[in-house]
């Protein structure tokens, strides 16, 4: 049997898909999956995620394509899962979670702690932001978007002296 499995196209996304479809094919060597990236809101809005007031917005249209049967199942990161579901959805597995920390990448090597006053750090979290914000009111935290490699290229590219994200994520 093939499955047609929707997810969005971001190398983290597709590195987590192709991981569930390696988990699935250990049971059901048998079975086909083609992967069909879809692009999300999340995916085009270029504001900080804090921001927006709109849940799913990175889950919203693929789940669409599952209740519409366009593809067979999908898969997300759980943090961007709404707690409510769709009556004709159902999250039918979690695997064991990755690595809770966050990690913080600067473009000279040094730490949150060591890094100098009036540095800016980006990140996606609001609670990083915050976290970040009372251990070091000395520095500027910034919203930053884009996937992770886009995010860590800003540390050397663009106005950002470091950057903090999930270690999951890497």
């Amino acid at each position: 049997m093939k499955y047609l499995v929707g997810a969005r196209g971001s190398k983290l996304s597709m590195a987590q898909t192709n991981w569930v479809i390696s988990e699935l094919k250990k049971t059901n060597s048998n079975s086909e999956y083609e992967i069909k990236p879809i692009t999300t809101k999340g995916d085009t809005d270029t504001r900080p995620l804090f921001t927006i007031e709109q849940k799913g917005i990175f889950e919203k249209e693929i789940d669409k394509a599952v209740a519409e049967k366009e593809v067979d199942f999908a898969v997300h990161s759980l943090k961007d899962v709404p707690s409510k579901l769709a009556d004709n959805l159902v999250i039918a597995s979690i695997p064991k979670r990755e690595k809770v920390n966050d990690v913080f990448i600067s473009s000279d090597g040094f730490s949150l702690d060591k890094i100098k006053a009036g540095s800016v750090i980006g990140t996606s979290s609001l609670r990083r932001a915050v976290q970040i914000s009372r251990k070091r009111s000395d520095v500027i935290v910034k919203p930053i978007r884009g996937n992770i490699e886009t995010r860590i290229k800003k540390t050397s590219e663009e106005n950002y002296d470091a950057i903090v994200l999930a270690q999951a994520g890497i």
